[in-house]
């Protein structure tokens, strides 16, 4: 079972974890880590090698998938890579196992459908409690399950039984950007990556960027004091770009604008999305008389007040327009043909639209962040990351140039496929291949930070 929660209350968590934010956004920018030379090579070849069949079974975790009734982020990421590997243990003839957490145990479900895109998205539950064996490769793509602590038990259960835990880790924005989320979530995901650490092993990112990130907040959070220290691999690998190209379906009618005189972002409305501040660069715009339109398309998330503050903007329903959650044929369609897709996130854990849009042949405009440099292989067109005049600069740029020089900002070169990214991540786990790796103490508490206490006045 796992431990009983930290005696400190939750206020003193919270402060502490901010605290210890504000010493990661301070140390981030300047941390360095050395990756093996072995992982380079590594990743040169895995995109496109055919990794040995699994010697045991692979066992993928789909609780976030079967949960929801809209797949988004975590749970597309989840989606896809569990088609990608039905094809290819179909091909390899390698054991493949879906699980996932119900009433304190993992349930087995099988694929019926690889095509399906409403709830349970082809999935079928299966009788009974899943039986871990020896040897499984258990891959956890999203641990905030509804119920964190129940989930985390069965885990350890999976362990117990030989099964080899391997955590995907899409960002650490509650821990390192609390000020973006709700104070329970970013306490669920303490307790949760705490208990991972001490649970995993093995930790695969979805970049580059996100390894380090995970690298530096244990730098930051160091467990060097403890009495046993034991070193934890992470890897790292590529997300697909294909989802949408896969399920278009030209001519397919579009609900909102689409055309060479059109801005699309995509995402869900979160502080973090930048959506804002992109408004407020378009409004520049629209001073000066610029038509361009606006579409946002994405569903709310739990209060923010993004889509709330835009309602009664003056442009709603004329150079404004809020889409909503948009199927994957609509989106994709609307992609061949706006102006570009625009990324204005302050921090990613990887950029799905960003890939999705260059797949489909569409320009990016992206802030000019780590993130994106690294997935769009710094070919998409930057604005730099700063306000809304500066972003408003760049726009206007983008928005002057010939349709041909704008087709130059199509990131393709950097781009992997749904199977290519099954492929990698198959490869890392035959291989135990790690780009490097991070000191992890007994008892895997994270030592934040404490804030220095206020002298009284004399």
């Amino acid at each position: 079972m796992m431990p009983k929660p930290s005696p400190l209350p939750p206020e003193t968590i919270l402060e502490r974890i901010r605290f210890t934010a504000e010493e990661f956004q301070r140390r981030r920018p300047d941390f360095k880590v050395k990756p093996f030379a072995s992982f380079a090579r590594f990743m040169a070849t895995a995109k496109n090698a055919r990794p040995e069949p699994f010697p045991g079974r692979f066992v993928l975790d789909i609780t976030s998938t079967v949960s929801v009734d809209q797949p988004t982020a975590v749970q597309r990421v989840e989606l896809e890579l569990a088609r990608a590997f039905a094809a290819l243990a179909h091909e390899q003839n390698f054991g493949l196992s879906f699980v996932a957490y119900r009433d304190g145990h993992f349930v087995p479900y099988i694929m019926e459908d690889d095509q399906v895109m409403v709830k349970p998205f082809g999935f079928t539950v299966q009788e009974g409690d899943f039986q871990f064996r020896p040897g499984d490769a258990f891959l956890i793509v999203e641990m905030l399950s509804g119920d964190t602590e129940g989930f985390l038990n069965a885990v350890v259960d999976a362990r117990k039984a030989g099964a080899v835990i391997n955590l995907m880790i899409y960002d650490l924005v509650p821990l390192t950007h609390p000020h973006w989320v709700a104070e329970e979530f970013s306490l669920r995901a303490y307790s949760a990556f705490t208990a991972m650490l001490r649970i995993s092993h093995r930790l695969i990112a979805v970049s580059q960027k996100v390894a380090e990130d995970v690298a530096c907040y244990l730098d930051i959070t160091t467990m060097r004091d403890a009495e046993t220290v034991w070193p934890l691999p992470v890897a790292h690998f590529r997300l697909g770009c294909d989802a949408l190209l896969r399920h278009r379906k030209p001519g397919t009618a579009v609900s909102f604008p689409a055309g060479p005189d059109v801005l699309l972002a995509a995402g869900t409305f979160k502080t973090r999305k930048g959506l804002l501040p992109l408004l407020e660069a378009m409004d520049r715009l629209w001073a000066e008389g610029n038509q361009t339109r606006l579409v946002l398309v994405g569903r709310d998330y739990l209060t923010n007040r993004t889509r709330t503050q835009m309602k009664t903007h003056p442009e709603l329903g004329k150079r404004l327009f809020l889409a909503g959650y948009s199927a994957d044929a609509e989106l994709a369609e609307a992609l061949t043909q706006v102006s570009a897709m625009v990324i204005p996130a302050f921090d990613d854990g990887f950029g799905l639209p960003l890939v999705e849009a260059a797949a489909l042949g569409c320009p990016v405009v992206a802030r000019d962040v780590p993130i994106y440099r690294e997935t769009s292989g710094g070919d998409a067109f930057f604005f730099p990351d700063a306000g809304p005049a500066e972003m408003a600069e760049k726009l206007r740029e983008f928005l002057a140039l010939p349709r041909k020089k704008q087709l130059k900002f199509v990131p393709r070169a950097s781009l992997a496929t749904w199977r290519q990214s099954a492929q990698i991540m198959q490869a890392i786990l035959l291989s135990s291949a790690m780009a490097f790796t991070v000191d992890v103490g007994v008892n895997a508490s994270l030592r934040l930070l404490v804030p220095p206490v206020a002298k009284k006045p004399a």
